[in-house]
Protein backbone atom coordinates (compact mmCIF):
# COMPACT_ATOMS: atom_id res chain seq x y z
CA UNK A 1 0.00 0.00 0.00
CA UNK A 2 2.80 2.13 1.03
CA UNK A 3 4.60 1.46 -2.34
CA UNK A 4 1.13 2.49 -4.32
CA UNK A 5 0.65 5.13 -2.41
CA UNK A 6 4.08 6.48 -3.11
CA UNK A 7 3.72 6.00 -6.78
CA UNK A 8 0.57 7.56 -6.88
CA UNK A 9 1.90 10.91 -5.53
CA UNK A 10 4.93 10.68 -8.10
CA UNK A 11 2.24 10.03 -11.04
CA UNK A 12 0.72 13.23 -9.72
CA UNK A 13 3.35 15.23 -9.39
CA UNK A 14 4.51 14.41 -13.11
CA UNK A 15 1.27 14.87 -14.58
CA UNK A 16 0.53 18.22 -12.75
CA UNK A 17 4.58 19.44 -13.60
CA UNK A 18 3.29 20.24 -17.35
CA UNK A 19 0.33 21.95 -17.19
CA UNK A 20 1.78 24.29 -14.40
CA UNK A 21 4.71 24.91 -15.91
CA UNK A 22 2.87 26.25 -18.54
CA UNK A 23 0.92 28.60 -16.50
CA UNK A 24 4.04 30.00 -14.95
CA UNK A 25 5.49 30.54 -18.32
CA UNK A 26 2.31 32.57 -19.90
CA UNK A 27 1.60 34.22 -16.50
CA UNK A 28 5.52 35.25 -16.53
CA UNK A 29 5.09 36.68 -20.06
CA UNK A 30 2.21 38.63 -19.05
CA UNK A 31 3.72 40.20 -16.05
CA UNK A 32 6.86 41.20 -18.31
CA UNK A 33 4.56 42.30 -20.93
CA UNK A 34 5.82 40.16 -23.56
CA UNK A 35 2.56 39.53 -24.95
CA UNK A 36 0.86 41.73 -27.29
CA UNK A 37 -2.66 43.28 -26.79
CA UNK A 38 -3.74 40.82 -29.53
CA UNK A 39 -2.58 38.42 -28.17
CA UNK A 40 -3.58 38.65 -24.20
CA UNK A 41 -7.15 36.99 -24.90
CA UNK A 42 -5.71 34.01 -26.06
CA UNK A 43 -2.95 33.70 -22.98
CA UNK A 44 -5.59 33.82 -20.58
CA UNK A 45 -7.75 31.28 -22.49
CA UNK A 46 -4.82 29.12 -21.96
CA UNK A 47 -3.75 29.44 -18.97
CA UNK A 48 -7.93 28.98 -17.48
CA UNK A 49 -7.29 25.54 -19.39
CA UNK A 50 -4.67 24.58 -17.62
CA UNK A 51 -5.81 25.36 -14.77
CA UNK A 52 -9.05 23.93 -14.84
CA UNK A 53 -7.10 20.75 -16.34
CA UNK A 54 -4.74 20.58 -12.60
CA UNK A 55 -8.01 21.28 -11.10
CA UNK A 56 -9.19 17.87 -12.66
CA UNK A 57 -6.85 16.24 -11.61
CA UNK A 58 -6.35 17.06 -8.32
CA UNK A 59 -10.37 16.49 -8.03
CA UNK A 60 -10.04 12.97 -9.26
CA UNK A 61 -6.88 12.24 -6.98
CA UNK A 62 -9.32 13.08 -3.72
CA UNK A 63 -12.29 11.13 -5.35
CA UNK A 64 -10.01 8.27 -5.80
CA UNK A 65 -8.17 8.53 -2.17
CA UNK A 66 -11.80 8.74 -0.63
CA UNK A 67 -12.71 5.64 -2.50
CA UNK A 68 -10.02 3.68 -1.16
CA UNK A 69 -10.93 4.80 2.14
CA UNK A 70 -12.43 2.04 4.61
CA UNK A 71 -14.83 4.61 6.12
CA UNK A 72 -16.83 5.26 2.70
CA UNK A 73 -19.85 3.99 2.36
CA UNK A 74 -22.39 4.33 -0.63
CA UNK A 75 -25.86 6.45 -0.63
CA UNK A 76 -27.82 3.61 -2.60
CA UNK A 77 -31.51 3.91 -3.23
CA UNK A 78 -34.07 1.92 -5.48
CA UNK A 79 -33.33 3.94 -8.88
CA UNK A 80 -34.65 3.45 -12.37
CA UNK A 81 -31.54 2.49 -14.22
CA UNK A 82 -32.75 3.32 -17.89
CA UNK A 83 -34.45 6.82 -16.74
CA UNK A 84 -30.77 7.62 -14.84
CA UNK A 85 -29.24 6.59 -18.54
CA UNK A 86 -31.24 8.64 -20.18
CA UNK A 87 -31.41 11.54 -17.76
CA UNK A 88 -27.15 11.32 -18.30
CA UNK A 89 -26.99 11.36 -22.14
CA UNK A 90 -28.98 14.43 -22.39
CA UNK A 91 -26.96 16.05 -20.05
CA UNK A 92 -24.22 14.94 -22.40
CA UNK A 93 -26.29 15.41 -25.90
CA UNK A 94 -24.55 18.86 -26.62
CA UNK A 95 -20.95 17.74 -26.68
CA UNK A 96 -21.70 14.59 -28.46
CA UNK A 97 -23.12 16.27 -30.85
CA UNK A 98 -20.38 18.63 -31.43
CA UNK A 99 -18.19 15.66 -31.87
CA UNK A 100 -20.49 14.13 -34.42
CA UNK A 101 -21.46 11.28 -32.40
CA UNK A 102 -23.93 9.18 -33.98
CA UNK A 103 -25.56 8.20 -30.83
CA UNK A 104 -27.44 4.37 -30.51
CA UNK A 105 -29.77 4.04 -27.58
CA UNK A 106 -30.79 0.53 -26.55
CA UNK A 107 -32.91 0.64 -23.51
CA UNK A 108 -35.99 -1.28 -22.43
CA UNK A 109 -39.68 0.75 -22.13
CA UNK A 110 -40.07 -0.54 -19.35
CA UNK A 111 -38.85 0.53 -15.94
CA UNK A 112 -35.44 -1.54 -14.77
CA UNK A 113 -35.19 -1.00 -10.65
CA UNK A 114 -31.80 -1.24 -9.34
CA UNK A 115 -30.02 -0.08 -5.70
CA UNK A 116 -27.37 2.66 -6.88
CA UNK A 117 -25.84 5.73 -5.29
CA UNK A 118 -26.78 7.84 -8.01
CA UNK A 119 -24.46 10.39 -8.59
CA UNK A 120 -21.43 8.07 -8.11
CA UNK A 121 -22.65 5.66 -10.52
CA UNK A 122 -23.37 8.56 -12.68
CA UNK A 123 -20.01 9.63 -11.96
CA UNK A 124 -19.22 5.88 -13.85
CA UNK A 125 -21.12 6.64 -17.18
CA UNK A 126 -19.79 10.14 -17.03
CA UNK A 127 -16.26 8.86 -16.71
CA UNK A 128 -16.75 6.35 -19.52
CA UNK A 129 -18.56 9.28 -22.29
CA UNK A 130 -15.75 11.22 -21.64
CA UNK A 131 -13.42 8.52 -22.58
CA UNK A 132 -15.50 7.90 -25.32
CA UNK A 133 -15.20 11.61 -26.49
CA UNK A 134 -11.17 12.55 -25.61
CA UNK A 135 -9.35 9.31 -26.95
CA UNK A 136 -11.63 9.03 -30.56
CA UNK A 137 -11.86 10.85 -33.54
CA UNK A 138 -15.00 12.95 -34.44
CA UNK A 139 -17.76 10.99 -36.35
CA UNK A 140 -17.64 7.77 -34.66
CA UNK A 141 -21.05 5.95 -33.82
CA UNK A 142 -21.62 5.00 -29.84
CA UNK A 143 -23.97 2.73 -28.38
CA UNK A 144 -25.68 2.75 -24.44
CA UNK A 145 -27.62 -0.51 -23.86
CA UNK A 146 -28.92 -2.29 -21.06
CA UNK A 147 -30.10 -5.67 -20.84
CA UNK A 148 -31.44 -8.16 -17.94
CA UNK A 149 -29.03 -11.13 -18.22
CA UNK A 150 -28.81 -14.30 -15.67
CA UNK A 151 -29.10 -14.78 -12.33
CA UNK A 152 -31.21 -11.07 -12.20
CA UNK A 153 -28.02 -9.29 -13.41
CA UNK A 154 -28.27 -5.88 -15.55
CA UNK A 155 -25.55 -5.23 -18.25
CA UNK A 156 -25.07 -1.98 -19.31
CA UNK A 157 -22.51 -1.44 -22.57
CA UNK A 158 -21.36 1.61 -24.04
CA UNK A 159 -19.54 0.81 -27.10
CA UNK A 160 -17.87 2.82 -29.50
CA UNK A 161 -16.26 2.37 -33.14
CA UNK A 162 -13.17 4.24 -32.56
CA UNK A 163 -10.08 3.44 -31.65
CA UNK A 164 -8.89 -0.16 -30.11
CA UNK A 165 -7.30 -0.33 -27.35
CA UNK A 166 -3.63 -0.90 -27.40
CA UNK A 167 -3.11 -4.59 -26.29
CA UNK A 168 -0.51 -3.42 -23.85
CA UNK A 169 -3.14 -1.53 -22.00
CA UNK A 170 -5.82 -3.79 -22.02
CA UNK A 171 -5.16 -5.44 -18.52
CA UNK A 172 -3.85 -2.46 -16.68
CA UNK A 173 -6.64 0.01 -17.97
CA UNK A 174 -8.40 0.51 -14.60
CA UNK A 175 -5.70 0.75 -12.71
CA UNK A 176 -5.09 3.91 -11.06
CA UNK A 177 -2.57 6.55 -13.65
CA UNK A 178 -2.89 4.37 -16.73
CA UNK A 179 -3.02 5.23 -20.38
CA UNK A 180 -0.66 6.00 -23.37
CA UNK A 181 1.97 8.67 -23.21
CA UNK A 182 0.41 10.39 -25.99
CA UNK A 183 -2.93 10.66 -24.07
CA UNK A 184 -1.65 11.50 -20.91
CA UNK A 185 0.48 14.39 -22.80
CA UNK A 186 -2.56 15.62 -25.57
CA UNK A 187 -5.21 14.59 -24.43
CA UNK A 188 -5.15 15.61 -20.44
CA UNK A 189 -5.37 12.07 -19.64
CA UNK A 190 -4.59 10.88 -15.92
CA UNK A 191 -5.75 7.39 -15.90
CA UNK A 192 -7.74 7.92 -12.69
CA UNK A 193 -11.50 8.15 -14.16
CA UNK A 194 -11.13 4.58 -15.08
CA UNK A 195 -10.05 3.53 -11.98
CA UNK A 196 -12.40 5.28 -9.84
CA UNK A 197 -15.16 3.62 -12.30
CA UNK A 198 -14.03 0.57 -11.42
CA UNK A 199 -13.67 1.22 -7.84
CA UNK A 200 -17.38 2.06 -7.45
CA UNK A 201 -19.25 -0.55 -9.29
CA UNK A 202 -16.71 -3.03 -7.65
CA UNK A 203 -18.60 -1.40 -4.08
CA UNK A 204 -21.97 -1.51 -5.81
CA UNK A 205 -20.95 -5.16 -6.03
CA UNK A 206 -20.56 -5.32 -9.45
CA UNK A 207 -17.62 -5.88 -12.17
CA UNK A 208 -16.38 -3.59 -15.22
CA UNK A 209 -14.60 -4.93 -18.45
CA UNK A 210 -13.53 -3.79 -21.97
CA UNK A 211 -15.19 -5.80 -24.54
CA UNK A 212 -14.31 -5.94 -28.16
CA UNK A 213 -16.80 -8.21 -29.54
CA UNK A 214 -20.17 -6.25 -29.24
CA UNK A 215 -21.66 -6.58 -32.88
CA UNK A 216 -20.36 -3.57 -35.13
CA UNK A 217 -18.19 -1.72 -32.70
CA UNK A 218 -14.74 -1.67 -32.32
CA UNK A 219 -14.39 -2.35 -28.19
CA UNK A 220 -17.29 -1.77 -25.36
CA UNK A 221 -17.02 -1.28 -21.61
CA UNK A 222 -19.30 -3.08 -19.92
CA UNK A 223 -20.96 -3.23 -16.83
CA UNK A 224 -22.69 -5.90 -14.83
CA UNK A 225 -24.75 -5.13 -11.48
Amino acid sequence: QVKERNLMFANIAHDLKNPMSSVLGYARALEENMVSEGEKGKIYHLIAEKSNQMNDMILKMFQYAKMESEEYNLTSKETDLCSLLRSILSDRYMELEQREIDLEIQLPDEKILILLDENEFRRVIDNIITNVIKHNDIGIRMLVSVSRIQNGKVKIVIGDSGNTIPEVLRESIFEPFTCSDVSRVKKDGSGLGLAISKRIIELHGGKIYVDDSVEGYTKAFVIEM
